[in-house]
């Protein structure tokens, strides 16, 4: 399976909601509302879970270390979007443009979904960041694209979550 649903518990909830209103808003994020930050630590609750190795660092630069103290070891950031409906291979992830700063050397892409009070989420890809930059199509504020009709936020750069590598 490409999409990996991971099961959203109370404790995951309840940390997310903690680090929201513990952290202020983060400038790397293309959308800056409590919500968005939300989704945000939700994600990182999820790839905590569905990752093995993860040391929680939660820098400016990227979320884990993978594997700390190795010869593999490896920085995430975790990149979460807020949706209305189950992974497909059509829609996208986004990193705003000054992500292009962050020095971290991969990242996760999770997606979560809320349906009257139940919380879904799934990973659904990684990507190294250097192939990322290379890779995804560059996109400007105002910009209409995919079949969600929205204009983008700001200035960002997307892959589609079929050209993502899945786990």
């Amino acid at each position: 399976m490409k999409y990996h649903e991971v099961q959203i518990t109370d404790d995951m909830i309840r940390s997310a909601e903690l680090n929201t209103k513990t952290h202020g808003n983060n400038r790397w994020t293309i959308d800056e509302s409590e919500e968005s930050r939300f989704a945000g630590y939700l994600g990182e609750e999820m790839a905590e879970k569905f990752l093995s190795g993860l040391t929680r660092h939660n820098c400016k630069d990227y979320d884990f270390i993978r594997w700390k103290g190795t010869p593999m070891e490896y920085t995430i950031d975790v990149k979460t979007k807020r949706r209305t409906v189950t992974p497909s291979d059509r829609w996208s992830v986004h990193i705003n443009e000054v992500g292009i700063h962050q020095q971290c050397e991969t990242y996760v892409f999770a997606q979560v979904v809320k349906t009257k009070n139940i919380w879904r989420g799934w990973i659904v890809g990684w990507m190294d960041k250097e192939e990322y930059w290379k890779r995804a199509r560059i996109v400007k504020k105002g910009d209409i694209e995919e079949d969600d009709r929205w204009p983008e936020h700001s200035d960002c750069r997307k892959l589609y979550f079929k050209d993502l590598n899945h786990y």
